[in-house]
């Protein structure tokens, strides 16, 4: 995502007013702890500070949480100090009640509202999340043109990484309109075991001792993970995969 279009943003949604000098901008992330989000906010920030302006990074401190996030934004709100307010989605009808009396201007970024709560928010930065899972499918199809098991690894409460999900399974499924939080049960030539789709709880060493899981005991043809978890100790993450090298290269010619 940009970061400088987030504060450029900003001063859009503010532009039928006059913008005077020390505006604060509430930037709602899932975790402000998360470095995305702190580099999120250094841009925006950085941005912010050429009209005498700052961003302000609010939310959860450590884990995501929906609830946390919820009293962030009401806290923003009430406190009447926000200018306009950006937020990156975790429930989205949860942070839907928290913003439905919101008077300034409020947009999403990295993780937008769900379609029915998407009036809520006047823009979106961001990727275009079921197209990255339309994308992620793609590829799965072309190792497995006939179908076959796929494993699907999220996390919980995430919009972005839900939208993620059901660009794959309506890409595999070939159904455009299949509706949403429905697992594969041979749409396309595809199916789900039962003991997906995983839930790595924001956690690498969730997401790696699920993978160990799948290769041992479920073995699904194809494992696809809608966020960077299993990435980020790629020491580990090789070292998870080496007993099934040999299998997991045979399997996919």
């Amino acid at each position: 995502m940009s970061t400088r279009k987030i504060c450029l943003l900003f001063i859009c949604l503010l532009s039928h007013s006059v913008i005077a000098d020390g505006r604060e901008f509430a930037l709602i992330a899932k975790s402000t702890s998360d470095q995305n989000f702190i580099e999120v906010w250094r841009g925006c920030e950085s941005a912010a500070q050429k009209n005498s302006d700052h961003c302000v990074l609010l939310g959860p401190e450590q884990e995501t949480s929906a609830r946390i996030q919820a009293k962030a934004i009401e806290s923003a709100i009430n406190s009447r100090r926000y200018s306009a307010m950006a937020i990156s989605v975790t429930k989205s009808d949860v942070i839907a009640q928290a913003v439905s009396q919101a008077i300034i201007p409020v947009m999403t970024f990295d993780s937008p509202f769900a379609e029915r709560e998407q009036n809520l928010s006047l823009s979106y930065v961001g990727t275009d999340n079921q197209q990255f899972g339309r994308d992620l499918a793609r590829q799965a199809k072309a190792i497995y043109p006939n179908g076959g098991s796929v494993c699907l690894m999220t996390a919980e409460h995430d919009t972005n990484l839900a939208l993620r999900v059901l660009g794959i399974r309506r890409e595999l499924s070939g159904n455009p309109a299949l509706i949403d939080a429905q697992p594969l049960r041979g749409e396309g030539g595809w199916y789900e075991p039962e003991r997906c789709l995983w839930d790595s709880g924001d956690s690498n060493k969730r997401a790696l001792a699920e993978i160990r899981i799948s290769l041992t005991e479920i073995k699904p043809d194809v494992f696809l993970s809608v966020g960077s978890w299993p990435l980020i100790d790629p020491q580990a993450y090789q070292n998870i995969l080496l007993p099934f090298q040999e299998n997991l290269r045979k399997r996919s010619h």
